[in-house]
């Protein structure tokens, strides 16, 4: 006996297949398995019965490390010495990503430092990267027709602590801040928030002064605006 496959299908469903054969004879020895979680030996009970297949699907496999154990028995009756084992780690679990701060609806300027958390808790250590990084916002977009800008690209995880330093110092207006992690077997997840960046100061315009002194009370006239209320 020996593997052939273990295929990926849909989460959390896997697809196992083994080729079989025995030593002067085209005929195909039945087999048995048991799939184990934690590494543990299989008992008498965890086997199958012997069947004429060449694989078979396991669904609903939770995070871990697993071992599939396969034994033959020929035309006489004679079960294999040794089961044929191979042994996998079920990872389902997508990284994490989280914006702290700012908070969405938040008034912003200048450098902004982006915090929170883009990390992996899952059995294997396969984290990939995070992209931070920041859009224009326009409500009813649609999220195909968004054009993003990068903020920070890293490999190295983040728990609570600075994702990257944000320069909004020349933007106006509202945009979108996003925070995708990956790992390497492709899980994904995002974040996203919706922030006002205002770089621009109120103005200011006073009404001219038509006498060069003035006794007693003075009343000055003038106009106050910003582009961004």
């Amino acid at each position: 006996l020996e593997f052939r496959r273990v295929l990926f299908r849909s989460l959390p469903n896997f697809y196992f297949g083994f080729k079989r054969g025995q030593h002067g004879s085209d005929e195909k020895p039945l087999v048995s398995y048991a799939l184990i979680p934690n590494s543990a030996e299989p008992g008498p009970f965890d086997w199958t019965t012997f069947d004429d297949i060449d694989g078979f699907e396991a669904s609903d496999l939770t995070n871990g490390i697993w071992s599939l154990h396969v034994r033959a028995v020929d035309r006489f009756g004679k079960i294999g010495a040794a089961p044929a084992t191979f042994q996998f780690t079920v990872d389902t679990t997508p990284p994490t990503s989280v914006i702290l701060g700012p908070r969405s609806g938040e008034l912003l300027s200048g450098r902004v430092a982006v915090e929170g958390s883009a990390y992996d808790e899952s059995p294997l250590e396969d984290f990939a990267e995070y992209t931070l990084e920041h859009a224009r916002y326009t409500p009813g977009q649609n999220s195909a027709e968004i054009e993003w800008f990068p903020i920070a690209v890293s490999p190295e995880e983040v728990n609570n602590d600075t994702l990257g330093l944000w320069d909004a110092s020349s933007l106006t207006g509202q945009y979108l801040l996003r925070l995708r992690s990956v790992d390497h077997l492709q899980h994904q997840s995002k974040y996203e928030i919706v922030v006002t960046v205002d770089n621009i100061p109120p103005s200011i315009e006073l009404e001219p002064l038509t006498e060069r002194s003035y006794t007693g009370t003075v009343v000055i006239r003038g106009e106050i605006s910003d582009e961004n209320p």
